[in-house]
């Protein structure tokens, strides 16, 4: 009888082999070990891309926030001015001299990081501060910059309104 009982054992160990070898079959001809690795590698290149994207957004925010900061820097001085009490004989060619100096250029490199939605208000409050909001004659706009401020106004209101207007542009560089 021992040997009918190691017969049986024999068959059934076969029969085990047998099925293994199936489930491996199974699998489209494709050991378990090599999905595996597929997997992994497609882990791996999903997450490199995910850190190329997320490094080069906070490069992206890293350079809209030096550029804000360059742009307020550019006003500083003048908006420190207009709201102190330092006399200031001229307004008009106080801030003409700044704007030639210093702002045009910072206006022109900063509207580039100005959102898209942005940008007409942005264009909008920038002629507002250096070509004023009033009109000449038959509705023709001023031909010179920071003609306005040289109007009847008393200067003190004039220089209330250059330092509002120089706010507004500033708002535009204010950082999330």
């Amino acid at each position: 009888m021992t040997t009918n009982n190691a017969a049986v054992t024999a068959s059934v160990k076969s029969a085990s082999n047998d099925q293994d070898q199936e489930k491996v079959e199974w699998n489209a001809g494709v050991p378990i070990p090599i999905i595996a690795s597929g997997i992994t590698v497609i882990g791996a290149f999903g997450a490199a891309i995910l850190m190329h994207v997320l490094a080069n957004r906070r490069e992206a925010v890293a350079r809209i926030a030096s550029a804000a900061t360059e742009f307020r820097a550019a006003f500083a001085e003048e908006l420190d001015i207009l709201e102190s009490n330092q006399k200031i004989q001229w307004l008009d060619k106080f801030l003409s001299v700044a704007y030639e100096a210093k702002h045009k250029a910072a206006i022109s490199i900063f509207s580039h990081f100005v959102p898209e939605v942005s940008r007409v208000a942005f264009k909008t409050a920038c002629e507002q501060y250096h070509s004023g909001h009033q009109k000449h004659g038959a509705g023709f706009s001023y031909e010179s910059n920071f003609v306005e401020y040289i109007t009847e106004n008393p200067e003190e209101n004039m220089r209330h309104i250059a330092a509002q207007r120089i706010r507004a542009l500033l708002a535009f560089a204010k950082t999330k």
